[in-house]
C-alpha cells in the first residue's frame, strides 16, 4: 500500500494547510477523501455562539440582522432571519454562461471549507459538514463562469449554495448534470438546511477566484516545464551554444529564478554533446535561443510570487462580516476583495506573453536555412513539399489568440449597490483568461516539439542528444510521423497538445513547486 499516495488523496482542512498544489490535486481527483478536524469544528461552534448572541441582543450585523448592499440600513425581524438565508441565495444565484469545469467548483468548495474551519465565518457546523459530504460523494454544483467582479464571487457562491439546498443543478459521478435534489438523493444526501447567516456565508466570499487562480498558477507551472522541454529540443536540433546556460556563466547573475531555470535546462541536456567545445554552430545564437534562461526565468519568478499570493488567499477568510474570536464580536470585513490575486496572476500573464513570443521567434529560426543549416522549412530532401511553412501560419494565429487572452484585465469603478460597492478587481476574469491562453499555448509548444523533432532527424543530431531530449523525441514520434509529403497537421498538433494537458508527456519537472 502506497501511504504517500493515500496521504495525497486525503485532506483535513484547518484553515492554514491549503496550497496551490494540494488544492489542484485534490480538486482534480474525484476519489479524494475529506474530513473535518476536531479543532476546526470547535472553532466553528464557538463562533456560532457569537452569531446567536448578536441575534439575541439584536445587534446590527451586516447580512445577519440587516439587509444586504444598499439595504444595509434595514433591520430584519426576528422571524425573518432563517428565511433571509434562503432569500440571499435565491436572489443572487445568477452565475450564467458555460458551466465552469467541475475541478474549479470543487476547488472553490475545498477553499470554502478550509476558511470556515478558522471559525471566522460564523456558519452553522452543518454547512462545512455538508460540503465535505458532497466532496466525498463527488456531487458538484453546476456554476456558470460569468458572475464574479472580484469584489466577492457573490453570484457564483450563491449558485453553488442554491444547489446545496436542492434548488440548483449538480454534476453526479459519471459526469451527468441533473437537478440537485436528484443528485443529492442519488447519493443518500438530504439538502442542506440553512440557519441565520449561512446563506450569506455560502455566497459572499472569494473562493471561486482563489480556486481558479490556483489552477492558473499550477497549469502555468506545468507550462513552464513544457517550454523548457520544447526549447531544449530546439537547442539540440540547432547545435546551440551551451555557454549561456552554463553554471559558470549563470554564477554572475543574482536572479535566482534564472539560475534555477538554467539548472533545469542543464539537467534536461545531461549527456548531450552540446556540452562539448566546438559543437555549437555559432559563437552567438539569436536571442530567442540565447536568452531562454532569462525569458523562462522571468516566468518562474512570476510563478514564485503568484504561488505565495494564492496560497495566502486560500488560507484567508474572505467573509463579510467575520467573527472576531479574540474580541468575541461580529464585525465588517473587506477580505472578499481579491485585488491581490489580480496582481499575482497578472505578473504571470506578462511573463507568459514574453515566453510565447520568444517561442514563435525560435520556430522561425528552426525553419530558416540561414540559422539552422537545414533545408528551408525543414522539408525532407527530394520531397515536393513546402515543409512546415504553412504550419507557421497556425503558430502565428495561436500567438495572436494567446496575446488577446493575456491583455491586462480591465479595472474600473463599479456601479453596484447604489454606490456602496463602487470598486472591483476582476481577479476571476484574469485567471480565467490565463487558462484560456494556456490551452492555446500547449498547441504552440506542440508545434515546436513536432518541428524540432523533424530538425533533429534532418540534422543527424538525435544520437548526440541528451537522454531526456531523445525521450521527448520518441514520445512525439509515437504520436506524430515525420513530415515526408504534405498532409494536414491539425490533428497531430491537437493530439500532442492533449497529452500535455493531461500531464501524459514525459516532462522533467523543475522541482520548484510547493504545497
Amino acid at each position: 500500500m502506497n501511504l504517500a499516495r493515500i496521504r495525497m488523496k486525503t485532506f483535513s482542512p484547518d484553515g492554514t494547510n491549503l496550497g496551490v498544489t494540494r488544492l489542484t490535486r485534490l480538486a482534480r481527483d474525484s476519489e479524494s477523501v475529506f474530513s473535518l478536524p476536531s479543532g476546526g469544528i470547535e472553532d466553528v461552534a464557538l463562533s456560532r455562539m457569537f452569531v446567536e448572541d448578536a441575534i439575541k441582543q439584536r445587534l446590527p450585523v451586516y447580512g445577519l440582522t440587516t439587509g444586504l448592499g444598499a439595504r444595509v440600513t434595514e433591520i430584519l425581524d426576528q422571524d425573518q432571519l432563517t428565511d433571509f438565508s434562503y432569500q440571499t441565495l435565491r436572489g443572487r444565484a445568477h452565475a450564467l454562461g458555460e458551466p465552469l469545469p467541475a475541478k474549479i467548483v470543487r476547488g472553490a468548495m475545498i477553499a470554502r471549507v478550509n476558511t470556515m474551519m478558522t471559525g471566522a465565518s460564523g456558519v452553522s457546523s452543518a454547512v462545512p459538514e455538508f460540503i465535505v459530504r458532497c466532496l466525498n460523494k463527488n456531487v458538484t454544483p453546476v456554476v456558470g463562469r460569468i458572475g464574479s467582479i472580484g469584489a466577492s464571487d457573490l453570484c457564483m457562491g450563491a449558485t453553488m449554495g442554491l444547489a446545496f439546498i436542492g434548488e440548483g443543478m449538480m454534476k453526479i459521478p459519471g459526469g451527468e448534470v441533473v437537478p440537485s435534489m436528484q443528485a443529492l438523493n442519488s447519493e443518500g444526501l438530504d439538502p442542506l438546511a440553512l440557519g441565520p447567516r449561512d446563506g450569506l456565508a455560502l455566497a459572499n466570499h472569494s473562493c471561486f477566484s482563489a480556486s481558479i487562480a490556483a489552477f492558473a498558477v499550477d497549469e502555468s507551472n506545468h507550462f513552464f516545464n513544457c517550454l523548457q522541454s520544447s526549447s531544449a529540443m530546439t537547442m539540440e536540433a540547432m547545435s546551440a551554444n551551451f555557454s549561456p546556460i552554463s553554471e559558470s556563466v549563470m554564477s554572475v547573475s543574482q536572479h535566482q529564478s534564472h539560475g534555477r531555470t538554467a539548472a533545469h535546462l542543464r539537467e534536461i541536456l545531461i549527456g548531450s554533446t552540446l556540452n562539448n567545445s566546438g559543437v555549437a554552430k555559432k559563437i552567438q545564437d539569436p536571442l530567442s535561443i540565447r536568452n531562454i534562461v532569462q525569458v523562462h526565468g522571468s516566468l518562474l519568478t512570476a510563478l514564485s510570487m503568484a504561488r505565495l499570493g494564492v496560497n495566502a488567499e486560500l488560507n484567508s477568510v474572505s467573509d463579510n462580516p467575520v467573527v472576531d474570536l479574540k474580541n468575541r464580536r461580529m464585525v465588517s470585513s473587506g477580505g472578499y476583495f481579491s485585488s491581490e490575486l489580480t496582481l499575482c496572476v497578472e505578473s504571470v500573464a506578462r511573463a507568459l506573453d514574453m515566453a510565447v513570443t520568444t517561442l514563435l521567434a525560435r520556430l522561425s529560426k528552426l525553419m530558416s536555412e540561414r540559422y539552422s543549416g537545414l533545408p528551408m522549412f525543414l522539408a525532407s530532401p527530394g520531397a515536393n513539399s513546402n515543409g512546415f511553412a504553412p504550419v507557421m501560419k497556425i503558430a502565428e494565429s495561436l500567438v495572436s489568440k494567446i496575446k488577446s487572452a493575456l491583455v491586462p484585465v480591465s479595472v474600473w469603478p463599479s456601479v453596484n449597490a447604489d454606490g456602496v460597492e463602487d470598486v472591483l478587481s476582476n481577479s476571476f476574469e484574469r485567471s480565467q483568461s490565463v487558462l484560456e491562453a494556456l490551452n492555446y499555448g500547449r498547441q504552440l509548444v506542440s508545434i515546436e516539439m513536432i518541428i524540432a523533432s523533424q530538425a533533429l532527424e534532418l540534422s543527424g543530431r538525435l544520437p548526440e542528444s541528451s537522454a531526456s531530449v531523445q525521450k521527448f523525441y520518441h514520445y512525439v514520434r509515437s504520436r506524430v510521423e515525420s513530415l515526408e509529403d504534405d498532409r494536414p497537421m491539425a490533428m497531430d498538433i491537437e493530439n500532442l497538445a492533449i497529452s500535455l494537458r493531461r500531464f501524459e508527456f514525459p516532462l522533467l519537472d523543475h522541482g520548484d513547486s510547493r504545497s
